[in-house]
């Protein structure tokens, strides 16, 4: 089983913070992306590089774990896996989060050095030492 994993330092801010609305001089509503995301998507971007993209232009389904090491347990476990998907696709990482047949989440408390580690591998595979290959 061939599989890409890679470390994104930094801590992950929640998805639901993406997007705020905001209220033009006019008085007219618009959307804007939140600040913390914005980095964080730039961040990300920079610690991509082209052995990451292994599995870019595949159409078939991927698995995904993400262990995240967070600096608390304020955000849901859940908030992470969305953002975190978004941002595989956005850098190319993966075609279409749709793909995503399993995903595996675990979480972490380190508040000095928070980060996510990523595994991805081609779906119909099963991950795990001592495990068969395929279903």
């Amino acid at each position: 089983m061939e599989w890409v994993e890679f470390t994104i330092l930094g801590h992950v801010p929640a998805k639901s913070s993406k997007q705020r609305v905001g209220i033009s001089k006019s008085g007219r509503p618009y959307m804007y992306t939140a600040g913390a995301v914005k980095q964080y998507a730039e961040d990300f971007a920079k610690q991509i590089n082209r052995t990451h993209k292994i599995y870019g232009e595949w159409d078939g389904g991927l698995n995904v774990q993400f262990v995240v090491y967070a600096p608390h347990r304020k955000q849901d476990l859940d908030s992470y896996s969305k953002i975190l998907l978004d941002l595989m696709q956005e850098c190319g990482i993966i075609k279409n989060d749709n793909r995503i047949e399993e995903l595996y989440l675990r979480r972490y408390i380190d508040a000095e050095n928070p980060r996510v580690e990523v595994r991805l591998w081609k779906g119909g595979e099963i991950y795990g030492e001592g495990q068969e290959e395929g279903r």
